[in-house]
């Protein structure tokens, strides 16, 4: 009988990348829930999402999704930082995330509107 290697699933790789980003960043067995799992979480999920509009570049409901994800990590680092920026700073080297704008959202830097007409008021 030969071995047979099994191509893996890209489904599967991803569930697989969830589960080891559950198991790094939890505070706990049985962590599922805490902010930096949850940020985990969206990031290996962006990450696969991302790879896979650069193929299926017609895919607009999975864009739709990508800002979804995007925009609800934001959210959720911008609480980290807020609440514990050490870890803030650990997770946002570890997935490659600009800060940034986080930063500067969180500091309630906004940028000002330009005026329409051109001149000063």
């Amino acid at each position: 009988v030969e071995a047979v290697e099994l191509d893996l699933v890209k489904p599967y790789l991803n569930e697989m990348a969830l589960r080891a980003a559950i198991k790094k960043w939890q505070r706990h067995e049985g962590d599922v829930g805490s902010t930096q799992v949850q940020v985990a979480r969206l990031s290996e999920r962006i990450d696969y999402l991302t790879r896979h509009l650069a193929k299926n570049r017609k895919d607009k409901a999975g864009e739709r999704g990508l800002v979804i994800l995007a925009n609800r990590r934001r959210r959720l680092l911008k609480y980290l930082l807020n609440e514990d920026q050490e870890m803030f700073e650990k997770l946002s080297q570890a997935y490659g995330i600009r800060t940034k704008k986080i930063v500067a959202e969180s500091l309630g830097v906004t940028r000002r509107a330009k005026s329409r007409t051109g001149g000063e008021k």
